[in-house]
């Protein structure tokens, strides 16, 4: 068993018995959470009093956390009013944040780094966030591996701590994830699994080393971005694009900086999975990227289907191959690899997945429907299916329960191909309502971008092809071109991830709307480099710039 002692739980903050059992009210605590992958553990946490906001209202999920505040939150979690000390490491001296430090050390929660520092403004990563919480939390951890991490990792991966997780060691925790792992963590205590997988043997096969990077390694905000600036004069950007992003990096507001060093941070990132992330950085020069459009069909009959892609193709006079070959020309500029797209087709049982008892029910009034017994509002249709009444399925995948994530990466439309996109083909249902497979943003056509999975849906195969590259981003692990999704605030130079109104001579052609900023471009770099990047940069000045 891995419980708390009953002293320890009863102390708690956290009460696991009580809010595992109630419901959990969703978009009421913070602005920018709603369908939030880790929606759920921060509106656990909050509700608790363990995390607040920010005055807007915001929590700002997404943005990292340092080693001070993590410390803080998981001992005011775990020992409320039980923390003192000050001066128990020599950047650790009589701040705020030292009695939760030194209490944490005095535990053997903690014990900084090798060279005596604690380091507490450092933004802590995954591997460093897990130990202070298994060890916080009493549980046994056998110390079995060369690697000081890899015990602490092992032991809670094969006990699903690390769901809803980035599990790279390397990287840095959000404020949504460091809820998640507490969350997870109470789920544990309160249902334990009794057979856990076993630990992986301490002398696993040895793995290929990742790729080493040629990129100049992350290391401080102000330095890295003067290397970006540099990079750009060097390669051909106009200077009015570089003056326009200086200018924007030195907002008084801060958050401007801070979203923007984010890309850098991402340049230098060196993954060996096989994620569409790490199969792109991972490319040589002369690879060929290979993509799909996956449109997946119903099986029952009766169904009124989308337009396919060989229909918009044959509706334009032309073939799959001359209809798909634009979309591939400018992924090659804007990705710097030559791009193959191909179109698959895929059948799966839309009444097996789609109106499964457990995750879809409808009474017999259309004007709503229901999703795991909670009533949404129904989206709008097409114009092309006007004439039938409205019903949906799912909430945003974002949002996602884990029901309705084991339905997305079931075997049977599985497994995933990094890169593809899944386009759901139903249109109108055999009972004469218009379907949508995902309720995306209420849009009644759209796509979404999952980096997590490498997943791209898409509710029509039109909006696919010519979304294809701002989803891909996603999927690479680009935001949307705004200071942490506020699309008042966008970040400069016009991007197929964010308008930018700054720019009188902007020609959106076709084409350009499927180009990369510089400072996007500058974060997805290949490690062996980009080809054609003269195109790339002449491309851009030509539509940007005034003659």
């Amino acid at each position: 068993m891995y419980l708390l002692s009953m002293k320890k739980l009863s102390a708690l903050v956290v009460i696991t018995g009580l809010l595992l059992l109630s419901t959990i009210q969703i978009g009421l605590a913070f602005t920018d959470t709603d369908y939030h992958s880790n929606q759920e553990a921060i509106d656990y946490l909050e509700n608790n009093g363990v995390v607040g906001g920010y005055t807007d209202g915001t929590y700002k999920p997404n943005n990292p956390i340092n080693r001070a505040e993590f410390t803080k939150i998981v001992m005011e979690s775990i020992y409320p009013d039980d923390s003192s000390g000050s001066y128990c490491f020599p950047d650790v001296t009589n701040k705020w944040y030292a009695k939760y430090v030194c209490r944490a050390k005095e535990l053997g929660i903690l014990s900084g780094y090798p060279d005596g520092f604690f380091r507490p403004s450092d933004d802590i990563n995954m591997v460093e966030g897990l130990k202070i919480i298994l060890e916080a939390y009493e549980f046994d951890i056998s110390d079995t591996y060369e690697v000081w991490y890899e015990s602490y990792y092992w032991f809670a991966d094969s006990r699903d701590l690390l769901d809803l997780i980035n599990k790279d060691v390397a990287h840095n925790l959000t404020r949504g994830e460091m809820a998640q792992i507490i969350y997870n963590v109470e789920v544990y205590l309160a249902e334990p699994i009794e057979n856990p997988t076993p630990d992986p043997s301490p002398e696993p096969e040895p793995t290929p080393d990742p790729p080493v990077s040629t990129l100049p390694p992350y290391s401080n905000p102000q330095t890295d971005w003067q290397v970006f600036i540099n990079w750009m004069a060097e390669i051909g950007y106009d200077s009015s694009l570089i003056d326009y992003y200086e200018d924007k990096h030195s907002n008084p507001d801060p958050e401007y900086a801070e979203a923007m060093n984010a890309y850098l941070e991402l340049r230098s990132l060196a993954i060996n999975d096989d994620s569409f992330f790490s199969i792109y950085k991972n490319s040589n020069q002369g690879d060929q990227i290979n993509l799909k459009i996956i449109e997946v069909y119903p099986t029952e009959p009766g169904w009124i289907l989308e337009r396919s892609s060989e229909f918009n193709a044959a509706n334009q006079g032309l073939s799959l191959a001359e209809y798909l070959g634009t979309t591939e020309a400018f992924f090659a500029t804007s990705l710097g690899r030559e791009i193959n797209i191909e179109v698959e087709k895929k059948y799966i049982s839309y009444d097996d997945f789609f109106f499964s008892d457990d995750l879809y029910t409808t009474e017999s009034d259309p004007s709503t429907f229901y999703v795991n017994g909670d009533t949404f509002a129904p989206y709008a249709v097409t114009e092309e299916f006007s004439e039938y009444q409205t019903i949906g399925t799912y909430v945003p995948f974002a949002g996602r329960t884990e029901e309705q994530q084991a339905f997305f990466v079931d075997p049977v439309l599985g497994p995933n191909e990094p890169g593809a996109v899944y386009v759901f083909m139903g249109g109108i249902t055999p009972d004469n309502y218009a379907f949508e497979a995902l309720n995306l943003y209420t849009l009644s056509v759209g796509c979404v971008g999952l980096s997590s999975d490498s997943y791209i849906f898409c509710s029509d195969a039109g909006t696919a092809r010519t979304s294809f590259i701002h989803e891909q981003g996603h999927v690479l692990r680009l935001p949307h071109a705004a200071v942490y999704e506020d699309t008042n605030r966008q970040l400069g130079v016009p991007t197929v991830l964010g308008s930018s109104p700054d720019w009188p001579c902007l020609v959106w052609t076709n084409e350009f709307t499927h180009r990369y900023s510089p400072l996007e471009r500058y974060a997805l770099e290949p490690y062996d480099g980009f080809e054609n990047e003269e195109n790339a940069v002449n491309n851009y000045n030509e539509h940007v710039l005034c003659d």
